[in-house]
C-alpha cells in the first residue's frame, strides 16, 4: 500500500502537467469540442496562473488594497472556470474525461495493463537530495532512495557532450552514471526488457549507451566488445505510466486524418 502511495506521488508529479498537455491535443482532435470553448478554457487558466503568480511574488510587499483586488479577481476567475468545466462535463463528456477525469495507476494496474511478459518498469523520481527508484515486475516490487551528489546534472551534461564529441572521457562517465542509476537494481533487471520512465534531467539520457562495466582504453576502438545496456536489455520509454495506460486505452480509436511530421 505504501509502495503504491509513493508511486502515485511520483506519477502525479509527472502526469498533472504532462497529461493535461497531451490530453488537450488528443481531446481537441477526437472529442469534437468547439475551438472557442477550448480557447476560453485556456484563457481562464492563463489568467488564474497570472494572478496566482502575482500573489506569490508580491503579497508581502504590495499594498493590502492591491492584494485584496487580486484575490477578488482570482476568486471570480475560479468561479467562472468551475462553471465552464461543469458545462464541458455535461456537453462534452469525452473531452472532460480525457483531460480531467484520470486516476493514478497502482503497481497492479501497471503489471496488468502496461508490462509485457518478463518486462520490468523502472521509474525514477529526482528530488534535490535523493534519487528515488521504483521497480515493478510481475513478481517484483522494490523502492530505493539513493543520495545524489549536487553534480548529477553536470554528470549528465558532460556525458552527453563526451558522447557527441566522441571523447575518451565518455567511457568513464557512462559507467559512472550506470553505477548511480542502474547498479542498485542490476541484479533484478539484467537481461530483462525494461520500460523506463525518467524524471527531469534524466530525460536527456540515452540509457542504451550506459556501460555496465568499466572498460580499458585498449577496448575503445572495438565497440562490439563493450557492455552497453543496449546489448543486455531491450528498452522502451514513456513519460509516465499513467499516460502510457491512457494511450493504450484510446489507441483503437479511428485517426482524425491529420498528421504533423
Amino acid at each position: 500500500a505504501y509502495f503504491d502511495m509513493a508511486l502515485g506521488f511520483s506519477e502525479k508529479n509527472k502526469s498533472l502537467s504532462l497529461t493535461e498537455k497531451l490530453n488537450d491535443l488528443y481531446a481537441r482532435s477526437f472529442a469534437n469540442i468547439p475551438g472557442n470553448i477550448v480557447k476560453k478554457e485556456r484563457q481562464l487558466l492563463q489568467e488564474i496562473e497570472f494572478y496566482n503568480n502575482q500573489l506569490l511574488r508580491y503579497k508581502e510587499s504590495a499594498e493590502t488594497e492591491i492584494v485584496n483586488d487580486w484575490q477578488k479577481i482570482l476568486f471570480e476567475k475560479g468561479q467562472r472556470r468551475a462553471s465552464l468545466l461543469k458545462e464541458i462535463q455535461t456537453e462534452y463528456p469525452q473531452y472532460y474525461d480525457l483531460r480531467y477525469n484520470f486516476e493514478m495507476p497502482s503497481s497492479t494496474d501497471i503489471v496488468q495493463k502496461l508490462l509485457d511478459e518478463e518486462e520490468m518498469l523502472l521509474e525514477y523520481f529526482l528530488s534535490k537530495d535523493y534519487l528515488f527508484i521504483f521497480l515493478v515486475g510481475k513478481k517484483e516490487r522494490a523502492f530505493l532512495n539513493i543520495p545524489v551528489r549536487n553534480g548529477l546534472k553536470d554528470e549528465v551534461e558532460l556525458f552527453r557532450e563526451s558522447l557527441l564529441q566522441q571523447e575518451d572521457s565518455f567511457y568513464d562517465r557512462s559507467h559512472q552514471l550506470f553505477q548511480t542509476l542502474l547498479a542498485p537494481v542490476w541484479e533484478k533487471v539484467q537481461n530483462r526488457p525494461l520500460l523506463i520512465i525518467t524524471d527531469g534531467l534524466l530525460g536527456y539520457l540515452p540509457f542504451e549507451a550506459l556501460l555496465s562495466k568499466s572498460v580499458y582504453s585498449t577496448d575503445f576502438d572495438d565497440h562490439r566488445k563493450l557492455p552497453y545496456l543496449l546489448r543486455s536489455n531491450l528498452i522502451r520509454y514513456y513519460f509516465s505510466a499513467h499516460s502510457a495506460i491512457l494511450q493504450s486505452k484510446h489507441s483503437r480509436q479511428s485517426p482524425s486524418g491529420q498528421i504533423l511530421a
